[in-house]
């Protein structure tokens, strides 16, 4: 049965227009709800389109559910390694640069474990390999 949100309308009152709204509760909702509805399906993964918003909260949230990355843009990206660093604070490292003796984009991630570097590390090829570049 879905769920019925309110807009927290009284929390805009005297907010200078524009502004932009992100519920991340709704977001994080309606990412489980489309894993739930794929889980079974062999062969299905959710991209999510960077243009959309890139704002790092949501890109969070987007990477820790281990969903792709659609990019068109150098700037899109940049957004994705962002968040990569953002999630490894202090904890650890991202690299990401061409080659210089092949066709292709290094990424390279250093993290608390091998498992945690493999998963951010993918992430981030995802996102570059959505550009067309061989990583």
């Amino acid at each position: 049965m879905p769920t019925t949100y309110k807009l927290p309308c009284e929390k805009f009152k005297g907010i200078k227009t524009p502004f932009y709204y992100y519920d991340t509760r709704l977001l994080q909702d309606t990412i489980d709800a489309v894993k739930e509805q794929i889980h079974n399906r062999n062969g299905y993964h959710v991209h999510y389109a960077v243009k959309a918003c890139a704002h790092p909260d949501v890109l969070r949230l987007i990477q820790e559910a281990g969903l792709g990355a659609d990019c068109v843009s150098g700037g899109e990206v940049q957004a994705a390694v962002k968040a990569v660093a953002d999630k490894l604070g202090n904890t650890g490292r991202i690299l990401v640069r061409e080659s210089g003796t092949e066709p292709v984009v290094r990424v390279m991630v250093e993290a608390e474990s091998e498992a945690v570097c493999r998963e951010l590390a993918q992430s981030v090829v995802d996102v570059i390999k959505s550009k067309g570049h061989a990583v």
